[in-house]
């Protein structure tokens, strides 16, 4: 009985979670992203622009010192309102969470003279890996498309994030100096080769009761996402796919992402939830779960050579 009450319980703070989730940003739909490609908004100097948080409130101190120069800001919608349903914005995602760019009577953004240059590259391959410099000053790092604001040239051992692919070139995150943003040109296999995290000293098996646990609370998951986003369509004539988790399993670990994709960021919040319940799950145990770049990961916790 306790434990079927709970269950209960559980299911709920999970939709509740989900509901306010989707009340605060509108989901996107088919006609507004394609999976694979995206819309960025990059500029030189974003604090002098007008921004508010996911809750459409003015951003706090530490919210603004997290605006890095030319931050990456994924274009979710390009002409928004907000819930005054009078105050034009543009609304992006940085770092799975979502913003508001404020725009001013004739549609442009707030105070974009002010900072810097800018620009919105349109249709980008997300790339989402880690590569490593193998040769010293072959690859430069520069704050523009065109090349132009050189940075540096990149040093052998340095690694970067290259974040998606406009044209020729990659926008891309120093992981040594971050966080930094710039693009970077790539030629072949010259000076830089893909990037593989060491691998751990020890491999196992994860255990069968713990793996169905795991699994279970996917499943779950998935079957409130249906439920949910059905009736949703139904009851506003909506045509939204139903997000679901797509669950990989391995001998040494268990991976799901969400599709599709672009539902990461709007469900980021039932997504917190869901590895909150993961990690309780794991608790005591030599297993660990995280979550990067939209990927959940169960494995083993990993222990370095000495």
């Amino acid at each position: 009985m306790e434990r079927t009450a709970q269950k209960i319980a559980d299911k709920m703070k999970f939709l509740l979670i989900l509901f306010f989730t989707l009340i605060i940003s509108r989901l996107p739909s088919d006609a507004q992203t394609s999976i694979g490609k995206a819309d960025f908004f990059v500029c030189e100097n974003p604090r002098a622009l007008i921004i508010k948080n996911r809750f459409q409130q003015n951003l706090s101190e530490t919210e603004l010192n997290a605006l890095s120069p030319f931050a990456p800001w994924r274009i979710v919608d390009e002409n928004t309102l907000l819930s005054d349903q009078f105050t034009e914005a543009m609304k992006v995602s940085f770092k799975n969470q979502i913003y508001y760019i404020l725009k001013n009577e004739t549609g442009g953004l707030i105070n974009l003279g002010d900072a810097g240059k800018s620009d919105i590259y349109k249709d980008c391959v997300l790339v989402h890996d880690t590569i490593e410099i193998t040769r010293d000053r072959v690859i430069s790092f520069a704050k523009h498309y065109s090349g132009d604001g050189f940075i540096r040239y990149l040093s052998s051992g340095e690694r970067l994030s290259r974040l998606f692919k406009y044209r020729s070139a990659y926008f891309s995150e120093s992981a040594s100096a971050g966080p930094e943003f710039g693009w970077i040109r790539l030629s072949g296999g010259r000076g830089w080769q893909p990037f593989s995290k060491p691998q751990s000293v020890r491999t196992s098996n994860i255990p069968e009761h713990l793996r169905e646990r795991i699994i279970a609370k996917f499943a779950e998951a998935n079957q409130t996402y249906s439920e949910y986003f059905s009736y949703f369509n139904k009851k506003y004539d909506h045509e939204k796919k139903i997000p679901h988790w797509v669950v990989v399993i391995t001998d040494e670990k268990i991976t799901a992402g969400l599709e599709p994709s672009e539902y990461t960021s709007p469900l980021s919040e039932s997504t917190k939830y869901l590895l909150n319940e993961m990690e309780n799950i794991l608790l005591g145990t030599e297993f660990e779960v995280s979550f990067e770049m939209g990927k959940v990961e169960v494995k083993m916790k990993v222990r370095s050579r000495k």
